[in-house]
């Protein structure tokens, strides 16, 4: 037994917590020692909230038609943003573990420990705001959903001129507590001791939310993508160093969530019409929201594929399977997106087999229903035919897309 353990300092491995500068201000600030047992018991939220997003957004009624009128030009647009997306989620996560013995949290860990306490606070503002305007482009596609299928249903007059301001408050509603639920511990601590805040590296989580608070924030966190980058770094190499190509990773990312939430908000017009391809100028509407959806159901996609692998990695890791194999069903694995993405514009553009009416049925269904029926078969079962590399969840997720909307379609038609 370490001599600092009967000291009682605590000690985990060779790591002495109340020596380690890191670590000395409290475990939960901002970095934490490798021990991922909260992330894989959170796992499980990860993959049904990256799930409601990828349906979400996939199954808005314009998107399709915004894919099918983009040709090849939209197919070079999904791969360019594709592999930007890749790029800068693995230099992020590398960045994450750049810290010796340590992973860190957060953007607020990286700019603390790296550029000092208030340049750290200024990212974690800078984080919120992504997040509360990228929730607008979710909620927007909910809220088209809706009042497509409304007019749909001769229920127009559940929509009134005031549609957007009621959108644009619900938006609020959703984001705005969430990001005061994330900061009420450095809300607490800058009243109780501002002058021990700037001169010290804050101590996040000292002050535990009510459980209330931890389901709106949750349910924040279902509605954005930026929190799931943390759970990306487990099958990512550890990197020796900070460097500057982590920092350039970070400003795509951050500027790919900033344009999705600023889309989503222009996504409005002037009007109370809520239709993307009619009320945003005609000359760089389909390449804007086609890199839009691309990096939305892109990076759930991998996020989700991601947890999945983490979960099979002690089975791949027991056959040894070489490095060969491995980089190949790797390539594989993030080819399939694009290849089904090639096909599902051929197929809309060449069938035009999606109405608002079946766009709206099927956004508001499979939002609600598919993702926990997704989780508790592929998942929550552990069921073999969910569990190869996340690849039958890829392919789940973009069958729903195609495939489904039109079989739903017919139905409609039959009725």
């Amino acid at each position: 037994m370490h001599k600092e353990a009967e000291a009682g300092v605590e000690v985990q491995g060779d790591h002495v917590i109340d020596e380690c500068e890191v670590c000395k201000f409290g475990l939960k600030h901002g970095a934490l020692i490798k021990d991922y047992e909260e992330d894989r018991r959170s796992s499980k939220y990860v993959i049904i909230a990256n799930l409601i997003g990828i349906y979400t957004v996939g199954v808005c009624p314009s998107i399709p038609f915004v894919l099918a009128q983009c040709g090849w030009f939209g197919i070079f647009v999904i791969i360019f943003s594709g592999w930007i997306t890749w790029y800068s989620s693995y230099f992020l996560v590398k960045s994450l573990y750049s810290v010796k013995d340590h992973r860190l949290y957060d953007f607020t860990a990286l700019g603390t420990h790296f550029f000092g306490y208030w340049t750290g606070k200024l990212i974690r503002v800078f984080t919120h705001i992504i997040q509360i305007l990228s929730v607008g482009a979710l909620v927007i596609s909910i809220l088209d959903n809706l009042k497509i299928l409304f007019i749909n249903t001769n229920l127009p007059q559940l929509i009134n001129s005031h549609f957007a301001v009621s959108a644009i408050l619900v938006v609020l509603t959703i984001a705005v507590p969430g990001y005061f639920v994330k900061t009420v511990n450095d809300t607490a601590f800058i009243c109780n001791d501002l002058y021990y805040y700037s001169s010290n590296p804050p101590v996040y989580n000292a002050i535990v939310p009510p459980t209330l608070a931890d389901g709106f924030s949750l349910l924040l966190f279902a509605f954005n993508g930026i929190l799931s980058f943390p759970h990306l770094e487990r099958t990512m190499k550890e990197p020796k160093s900070w460097d500057l190509s982590s920092f350039f990773a970070m400003l795509l990312t951050c500027c790919a969530f900033f344009l999705i939430g600023i889309m989503g908000y222009w996504a409005y017009g002037n009007s109370a019409e809520i239709n993307f391809f009619s009320n945003l100028p005609q000359t760089w509407v389909i390449p804007a929201l086609t890199v839009i959806f691309i990096l939305q159901v892109y990076e759930n996609c991998m996020s989700s594929m991601i947890v999945v692998i983490d979960e099979e990695r002690p089975k791949l890791t027991s056959l040894k399977i070489n490095a060969v194999l491995k980089e190949l069903i790797r390539v594989v694995v993030y080819s399939i997106p694009y290849l089904i993405m090639w096909v599902s514009i051929v197929a809309i553009k060449r069938f035009n087999a999606f109405s608002n009416l079946t766009g709206s049925i099927n956004g508001i269904y499979l939002s609600i229903i598919m993702p926990p029926v997704f989780y508790v078969l592929g998942y929550g079962l552990k069921s073999n035919l969910f569990t190869i590399n996340g690849l039958s969840m890829i392919l789940m997720v973009l069958f729903g897309l195609t495939i489904g909307n039109y079989c739903v379609y017919i139905t409609i038609i039959q009725l």
